[in-house]
This record gives structure tokens, sequence and C-alpha cells, in this order.
């Protein structure tokens, strides 16, 4: 009997979620107050109990890395779309199970019919001590995952072949867990996200505010209702308490491509153009040095005859 109903969880999570989420872009000085006034106001979450959802909260400390995956002529950044592999360590709380995750997540642009502040995602599961600096994506994926993958990329319109990892992310995101007795509810989670890549120095603060991607997704159109009513009251007093909150729904491949680019003293652009990545930069930079010492050669040898 156990090992039915573990099967029928296991099929019932949808391959396709909904990820609804505001995102808050947040001053760097108020990191820590605004930790704070997070741990004290949802000390008690009795303040968002509405109908039958009684709440309660867990904390999380986590670190992320996320390696960005694009074409040399940002194909996916171009149409709203995001490719990335994603690695996870626990520091401590309630995700402790997923620590040293691996997956790939892709998350594609709003359509017509979709609000504003949702995407589709789909995530797919890593191959054992597989690396996206080294490895092509499909080589990333098991190979359960591999059809949907090119099924996926064949909807957006890009070629596996195409695809580099053009972009690291780092985040330390602190995480405040809102479940009821039905399970995860939501999550409000504050990321100090950083980037060294192309020689850049990139750091800026924001909170996200996510309702739980399988529940909002197996939902009825009344019950997410519900559920964005919660996240609106919980953003209602985060502008309250902190008015110079930006509300900034850019993404992160997108918004930390442009820091990207302002503080690299690269001409990132044009090497993401030619495809190259960090991985080969090392590389095409000894090539060059290797050829212009050797035209230099040529040139002294050449005068020196004469």
């Amino acid at each position: 009997m156990y090992v039915v109903l573990f099967l029928l969880l296991i099929f019932s999570v949808p391959a396709e979620r909904i990820e609804h989420e505001r995102k808050i872009r947040v001053p760097l000085a108020l990191q820590e107050t605004l930790w704070s006034w997070l741990l004290e106001k949802f000390q008690d979450p009795s303040w968002l109990n509405q109908d039958n959802s009684r709440f309660y909260t867990q904390l999380g400390d986590e670190l992320f890395s996320d390696y960005y995956f694009d074409t040399r002529r940002l194909d996916l950044m171009n149409q709203g779309h995001g490719i990335r592999h994603r690695s996870r360590e626990i520091i401590s709380g309630a995700a402790i199970e997923k620590d040293n995750r691996q997956l790939i997540q892709i998350k594609l642009g709003q359509n017509e019919d979709m609000e504003k502040l949702t995407r589709i995602e789909h995530k797919l599961d890593v191959v054992l001590g597989a690396s996206p600096r080294t490895e092509l994506l499909p080589n990333l994926v098991v190979s359960k995952d591999r059809d949907r993958l090119y099924t996926l990329l064949k909807e957006i319109g890009v070629q596996a072949r195409e695809l580099r990892p053009f972009l690291q992310l780092k985040q330390h995101r602190r995480r405040v867990y809102l479940s009821d007795k039905q399970g995860p509810y939501a999550t409000l989670t504050l990321d100090l996200v950083t980037s060294t890549s192309w020689l850049s120095d990139v750091k800026w603060l924001e909170i996200e505010l996510e309702l739980n991607e399988i529940r909002y997704t197996q939902a009825q159109m009344d019950i997410r209702q519900k559920m964005t009513q919660t996240t609106q009251k919980i953003e209602a007093e985060l502008l309250n308490r902190f008015p110079d909150l930006i509300m900034d729904q850019t993404p992160k491949y997108d918004l930390g491509f442009q820091m990207v680019l302002k503080s690299s003293p690269l001409p990132v652009l044009w090497l993401v153009s030619l495809g190259i990545t960090e991985e080969n930069l090392s590389t095409v930079v000894l090539l060059l040095v290797l050829a212009a010492t050797a035209m230099l050669i040529f040139i002294v040898q050449k005068f020196w005859k004469k």
C-alpha cells in the first residue's frame, strides 16, 4: 500500500510547473535590517491566516551556484527564456534533504494568456558528476529527460549544440518557508547575488516572494486567487515598512548579464558573439598572445636582415 501511495505521489508531480513570484529589488544597505524584520514578522505568521489556512514558518540558509546557457546570439534572453544548471548547498534549515542537489531549469517567457507574475518552468535531472563548464547541455541531462529537453528546445527555436554557459551567478539565500496543514505554501527569500564572470565584480540584493510551484500549478483558479491574495498581503507589509524597495520583475539572468556588461573590462558581447565562453577564454587569450609574439619576431627578424 505504501509503495502505491509513493508512486502516486511521484507521478502526480507535474512536469510543467507554473512559477508565480514577485521580485523586489532591495538596497544593499538594508540587508541585515530587512532580514531582522522578516525574522520578527514571521515568527508568528498568524496575521496571514485565512479560512482553513493556519500558517507556520521554518527558516533556511542556502547557497546556490547557477550557470546560465544561451546561444552566441543570445536567443534565449531575447525571447524572455532562461536555461540554467543549478547547484544547491544547504547551510542549515528546512531544505536539508536537498543539500548538493543539481538540476537543469528551463524557464519559458510569458505568453498572452499568462499574468505578469507567472512563468512556465521545467525541471530536468542532472547526470551525477557532470560539469556545466565542460559538458554540452544534453550531456548534463539524464537519459530519461533528454527527449523532453529536445522537445522544449525545439519549441523555443534553439539548437542544443549552440548552447553554452555564458554567465555564472552565485546566491546566498536566506529564506522563510511558509506552510499550512496541507504542506508548503510559499517562500520569502532574501537573495544576495554576486558574479565575477568575465572579470566583473557584480553584487545586488533582492527579495523573491514565490508561491509553491506544485501546489499553485495543481490548484483550481479560486484557490490560486486566495494564494495570490496571501502574497499580496505580505508584499503590502514589506512596502509599508520599507518604502525604498523597488518592484522589478527582470529575471536574474537578464539583470546579471546587463550588470556584468557594465562591470567587465572585456568586450563581453563581442566575445559571446564569437561563441567564446569563460572556460575557453584563457585558451583564446593564449593563442592571441602567441600569434602576436610570432608576428613581432617575424617583424624583428625582417628588420634585422635589412
